[in-house]
């Protein structure tokens, strides 16, 4: 009995090493392409295996803007646009942004002067206050901004940490796997090809 014991004491120890590792890293996502948007959560198999179940979408419209605060990005994302290489679960995604209410996902950085931009923009990383607009609901962001060269562009690229509940919308059902507890835990990232913005060549210059 008191080997038994040990024995599900360290399963347990194990387990909770795991479930903080996986929980606490959180990695850039490698595109291959370079205008795209993504989702990215975590899901436990049979208490002990992790996966991370990833939705990608390209099929974006970017534009740079201009309101009376100043200028900002808008990102359109179409939510049927996610593809996570596993229909059943898209279909689910589509529930969970709630398509039906709002089809497009929202996207726009905070306004600034557009001397502003262009001071951030010579630096290589900079942060900006966004927000996301999701279920015909709003949600302030912070994040993090990389400015680099990729295959010949110069890409902005970044990443949100937030959550399900934070966004107001349910978490993952059942449909993700049998035996599967999807976290709460939710990353975006994104990578823009600055030459794809609609309009941003007056802050980079560019003919």
């Amino acid at each position: 009995m008191n080997l038994f014991k040990l024995f599900l004491e360290k399963i347990i120890f194990i387990i909770f090493i795991l479930s903080f590792s996986v929980e606490s890293e959180s990695k850039m996502l490698v595109f291959k392409k370079n205008h795209c948007v993504a989702w990215k959560t975590k899901k436990r198999m049979f208490l002990t295996r992790f996966l991370e179940p990833i939705g990608i979408n390209c099929s974006l419209k970017t534009q740079f803007k201009r309101d009376d605060s100043g200028f900002y990005i808008e990102v359109k994302v179409p939510i049927k646009g996610f593809d996570s290489k596993e229909p059943k679960r898209d279909k689910e995604i589509l529930k969970i942004l709630k398509s039906d209410l709002q089809p497009i996902i929202i996207i726009r950085t905070k306004s600034y002067s557009l001397e502003q931009w262009k001071n951030d923009w010579n630096s290589n990383k900079f942060q900006n206050k966004i927000t996301i607009k999701v279920a015909n609901k709003t949600i302030p962001l912070l994040t993090y901004v990389k400015k680099i060269k990729e295959k010949n562009q110069m890409v902005i690229k970044g990443k949100v940490l937030t959550k399900f509940s934070d966004l107001s919308l349910p978490p993952p059902s059942l449909v993700w796997g049998i035996i599967t507890e999807v976290s709460d835990y939710l990353e975006l990232h994104y990578t823009l090809d600055v030459s794809r913005i609609k309009g941003f060549e007056i802050v980079t210059n560019r003919p």
